[in-house]
């Protein structure tokens, strides 16, 4: 059985899906697709993420820059 989020981290997950989608209304949307399986740590929890190939990554996921 998984566990429920903590209240906090699900609610700032709601709020940040909101402004995700008032931002998706608007005309020019930057999109970033992750070319590779990215692993990283969200801010607010603190938990590992892994986004998968051809998924988009939301704003606070920090790339490396290749090179």
């Amino acid at each position: 059985m998984g566990r429920r989020p903590h209240p906090l981290a699900e609610q700032r997950e709601q709020e940040r899906t909101l402004k995700v989608s008032e931002a998706s209304a608007s005309p020019v949307e930057a999109r970033r697709v992750a070319a590779d399986y990215v692993h990283t740590v969200h801010p607010d929890t603190g938990l590992d993420v892994v986004f998968v190939p051809g998924e988009t990554l939301p704003a606070w996921v920090e790339l490396e820059p290749e090179g």
